[in-house]
């Protein structure tokens, strides 16, 4: 039987005039094979793609694909285990590679701005000023409704700065927040008890106690608890000086 290539090629020399005897010696076959297939009439032999193998997981792609509509997040050994109890005993890698093809992308998580009443609170943090004469700290103390920024230039951060500056701070306000919200700055905060919360110093809570408001630490590695945070206080530092 002729391969594919050589009936092209034998037509190719039929159209161009080559007697079959010729023909037969420059493909290496018998003359009457290709007499036999000038006779037949057949066209060259075309080739269909092999159909797909079924896989053992097809019966339960409807399942997984359900599951990963409800769920995106669930893991293949998740999967595996579930359908495994419906009956498949194919391989993991299988399951993988099916699900890494249709698993939905998960959407992108909104962040709820945190807002609060007027005079419900402040968030006071240091920024970091490297100038030719050396590195100067900025206490800024902002109005978390307001945005109203106060801010003053020291060449420490420590407790005694910080309390100072807030004292300021509060007398330019004219007012005292209730709660006033601090990053997790050695001025502020002792320690950490078991549960996370914030344990002040004694320093701080004295302060607080006598000017009537509420001190409140940012949750650890969590700078997003302020509403503003600190390049929103940043913002309106720039804004202001610009």
């Amino acid at each position: 039987m002729l391969r594919r290539e050589e009936f092209i090629i034998m037509q190719h020399y039929l159209e161009s005039g080559l007697s079959k005897t010729a023909i037969a010696k420059k493909l290496g076959i018998n003359r009457r094979t290709v007499h036999r297939y000038l006779k037949s009439g057949k066209t060259a032999p075309g080739y269909r793609p092999r159909p797909p193998k079924p896989s053992l997981l097809d019966p339960f792609k409807a399942y997984v694909l359900g599951r990963l509509e409800d769920y995106p997040e669930l893991s293949v050994s998740r999967l595996q285990t579930e359908i495994t109890a419906l009956g498949y005993n194919g391989k993991y890698t299988i399951l993988r590679e099916f699900v890494t093809s249709r698993r939905p992308e998960a959407p992108l998580p909104i962040e709820v701005r945190f807002e609060v009443n007027p005079g419900r609170q402040a968030q006071a943090d240091f920024a970091v000023f490297k100038t030719p004469f050396g590195t100067v700290y900025a206490l800024l103390v902002v109005l978390s409704w307001s945005r109203y920024l106060w801010v003053r230039f020291f060449y420490h951060q420590d407790q005694l700065t910080l309390l100072n500056g807030l004292h300021q701070a509060l007398i330019a306000f004219g007012e005292v927040p209730d709660t006033i919200l601090f990053d997790r700055m050695k001025a502020v905060v002792a320690s950490a008890m078991p549960d996370g919360e914030a344990a002040f110093t004694e320093e701080m809570l004295r302060f607080a106690r006598h000017y009537g408001y509420q001190p409140k630490a940012c949750r650890p590695y969590r700078a997003k608890t302020k509403g503003n945070g600190k390049s929103g206080i940043m913002e309106s530092w720039y804004l202001i000086s610009s």
